[in-house]
């Protein structure tokens, strides 16, 4: 059985990192709780989203999408 674990933290911190690196799974800092997963041999894979500042929302309406910056939704 796998798992999914998404892992969320200081969003300020994430918005003033540059854009990640997709050859650099987990970015400059390591996370003991990784290291022990990769030690036990259960980690399959993981990755860095791109910041908060890059979010949007897309929603479908009658088939065509809707794009919205940021996640939130148009007031």
């Amino acid at each position: 059985m796998k798992y999914l674990m998404l892992v969320c933290w200081d969003a300020e911190r994430m918005d003033a990192q540059s854009e990640p690196d997709p050859t650099d799974t987990l970015g400059e800092e390591s996370f003991p709780w990784v290291d022990d997963l990769q030690a036990r041999g259960i980690w399959v894979t993981g990755d860095q989203l791109a910041p908060p500042r890059r979010a949007c929302s897309v929603r479908v309406r009658d088939g065509k999408a809707i794009v919205t910056d940021w996640p939130f939704a148009e007031t």
